[in-house]
């Protein structure tokens, strides 16, 4: 089976996915920040943040503990059920990291 942390770390190679450099990935993460209304977040702050989790979600240990999270997909699940509990158990990595 394919590694998480594989798959991420193939950029410019033609997997077929959508692969995200930590630069791209960090300017996505500004984006959807910046969108948030009533945000009271200067600029500075955004692209700090913006960077620093996009350095976070790059990297083996966290990609491999994500991984180790999601497990395989489940018996009867559908790709939208996998992916749904795959972003929910990023989210909760997330929030355990960012604190």
């Amino acid at each position: 089976m394919v590694k998480l942390k594989d798959l991420v770390n193939k950029t410019g190679e033609n997997t077929g996915l959508v692969t995200l450099t930590t630069t791209a990935l960090a300017k996505r993460i500004n984006n959807g920040i910046t969108s948030i209304a009533g945000t009271s977040w200067t600029t500075s702050d955004t692209t700090k943040f913006s960077s620093q989790a996009a350095q976070l979600v790059t990297k083996e240990e966290f990609l491999d503990e994500l991984e180790s999270k999601i497990g395989d997909p489940r018996k009867n699940e559908s790709e939208d059920e996998f992916v749904a509990r795959s972003k929910e158990q990023m989210r909760n990595l997330l929030k355990s990291k960012l604190k």
